[in-house]
């Protein structure tokens, strides 16, 4: 697909003598697919093609076909320059440098920053993600719990699931719903949450293989609901949360000025660095930016310093904010090893299709190998999200699977004989 910003570079391009090579191999390097390279040229072509005007020269004059070649000469010059300034920013943690607006950017980074904003501003969105870890590696620490699950549990892999979608069209009534499964060895569990009404819903749809930690068959498929949020707003303030660190009771605390500040804070930080630009790809049939990236470890802990800072300033008279202290996020990033990810992002709306992380949390010679996968799709389209019809409040519910675990206890206790019975 072409676009506006795309001709204008051509035109430009075409206008200074640069030739039809020269610009489809830079568009090319950048991300650009064939077909929208040569779409571009047959657009805008026609009004770039100079009449030939040979039988009005002077004579003995010099045509000047040779002008449009030193002018070629020069702006691969002058591009090869700039490609360097950019990469030189980018190294740098600048990262937000971009040549031109729009779809067509020097940096890769700025592309990737700019779907994370797309993200805050998008208003719903169905997303599958696929999380496992294996511990196969892990010496200590899940001998003894694997022992108080049904059969055992199986200590070299948990696989997790999670799909769903989310509706934040209405600022008052976050809407989420979350499907998610947990299997690992002969433990599995299902179970489903709802968020409607500024009210937290939850079902467990079934659990097995859970040993001294079993559900009542009572509690299954019933669901408990929690009230979340206020009628000033929901708590999460968009899918933002997710991305600058903070949870809900200090985001609660916070004017709105407040937030778009914090805001700002992420948006300029620099959480990733991108490590090479692959071909397009088609994603749930989108055709998608591909990129592998990094952890910023530098930028990840100077943005947490920074947003310490900032909540401690302006929560000084809040004993939960002037004792915000985000920082002990990155003291673990040392441990984090063997870091791939994977992003990519629709051409069309620049929002992200899928996204792939793998890394290995080393501390001392114990190993956990993290795999995730997650799939985005229906940006901004409708979903139905509707709170369960009958609900009972956690604490009745809770209540309920205690009695359910201590009956058999309660029941046993008649099979044994008295001292008075065995006497006799």
């Amino acid at each position: 697909m072409i676009t506006p910003e795309l001709q204008s570079y051509v035109k430009g391009e075409l206008g200074r003598g640069v030739s039809r090579e020269a610009i489809r191999d830079s568009l090319l390097k950048n991300g650009w697919a064939a077909e929208d390279v040569e779409q571009v040229f047959t657009a805008t072509a026609p009004s770039f093609v100079p009449p030939v005007a040979v039988a009005e020269l002077e004579p003995g004059t010099q045509p000047m076909a040779s002008r449009p070649d030193a002018k070629f000469h020069w702006s691969s010059k002058k591009t090869k320059i700039l490609i360097v300034i950019v990469v030189l920013l980018f190294i740098a943690g600048g990262g937000a440098y971009a040549y031109y607006s729009g779809l067509f950017i020097s940096s890769p980074q700025q592309l990737v920053f700019g779907s994370i904003k797309n993200v805050r501003n998008a208003k719903t969105v169905q997303y599958d993600t696929t999380v496992v870890m294996d511990w196969s590696e892990l010496k200590d620490g899940l001998e003894g719990a694997a022992s108080m699950f049904a059969g055992g549990l199986d200590v070299r892999e948990l696989r997790l699931t999670a799909k769903g979608a989310y509706d934040h069209s209405d600022a008052k009534n976050f809407k989420n719903f979350l499907a998610i499964s947990v299997a690992a060895g002969s433990m599995a569990v299902d179970a489903q949450v709802i968020i409607a009404n500024q009210t937290l819903y939850g079902s467990l749809i079934q659990a097995s293989g859970l040993g001294l930690f079993s559900v009542p068959e009572s509690a299954e498929n019933k669901w408990f609901s929690v009230p979340f949020g206020s009628e000033e707003g929901n708590t999460t303030d968009s899918t933002a949360v997710s991305w600058v660190g903070l949870d809900t009771s200090i985001m609660n605390k916070l004017t709105v000025a407040q937030k778009d500040h914090i805001y700002e804070l992420s948006k300029n930080a620099n959480f990733i660095k991108i490590v090479k630009k692959l071909p397009s790809e088609t994603i749930m049939g989108d055709s998608s930016y591909h990129f592998i990236f990094d952890l910023d470890r530098a930028g990840i802990i100077a943005y947490l310093q920074s947003l310490k800072e900032y909540v401690n300033s302006v929560g000084a008279n809040d004993s939960e904010l002037s004792a915000f202290d985000p920082t002990t996020f990155g003291e673990g990033l040392d441990d984090l090893r063997d870091f791939v990810g994977e992003i990519w992002i629709g051409r069309a709306d620049k929002l992200p299709r899928k996204i792939s992380l793998s890394l290995t949390d080393e501390n001392k010679n114990e190993k956990v190998k993290v795999t995730s996968v997650s799939i985005f799709s229906a940006w901004n389209q409708p979903v139905s999200i509707e709170a369960p019809v009958e609900s009972v409040p956690l604490e009745e519910l809770m209540s309920e699977m205690m009695s359910g675990m201590l009956g058999p206890a309660e029941d046993n206790t008649s099979d044994v004989p008295d001292k008075k019975s065995k006497s006799n």
